[in-house]
């Protein structure tokens, strides 16, 4: 479920430099220049993740781990976060931690949030909509 929120929702940027004078899909790319390239994009790809690439499947990479190998949530490359480990960690403590402390029930009738890809960002996209859940402190 980690990785999937990762590629679901993760907005990171590569960004590399053209070597050579390259043509992609008719468009010239020329020596010199930079491209920048939403990861996003790959992360939702239907020829890499297949036909349900557009839904959050909380299972993806339990049913499939081949295709861990296809998510860049972190970018790739020079550009690759060098925090990756630490911010894994982190998020991994806080989340048992809150599931440890809380029952966490969603409340009925909700149609599932989507990632906000309209607007600028810094390395997440938030949610398109509110989801309303309610918490009860474990004893």
């Amino acid at each position: 479920m980690y990785w999937e929120a990762l590629r679901w929702a993760s907005g990171a940027i590569s960004v590399r430099k053209v070597e050579e004078d390259t043509v992609i899909g008719g468009r010239v790319l020329s020596a010199g220049g930079m491209v920048l390239m939403s990861l996003y994009a790959i992360n939702t790809s239907p020829h890499l993740f297949g036909k349900d690439a557009d839904n959050f499947v909380a299972d993806r990479f339990v049913r499939d781990p081949a295709g861990l190998q296809h998510l860049k949530p972190f970018g790739g490359g020079q550009t690759l976060c060098p925090g990756r480990h630490f911010a894994r960690n982190e998020i991994m403590a806080f989340v048992a931690t809150i599931l440890q402390k809380f029952k966490i029930s969603i409340l009925p009738g909700q149609t599932p949030a989507k990632p906000l890809t309209s607007g600028a960002n810094v390395g997440t996209f938030g949610p398109d909509q509110r989801i309303l859940a309610t918490l009860e402190l474990r004893r």
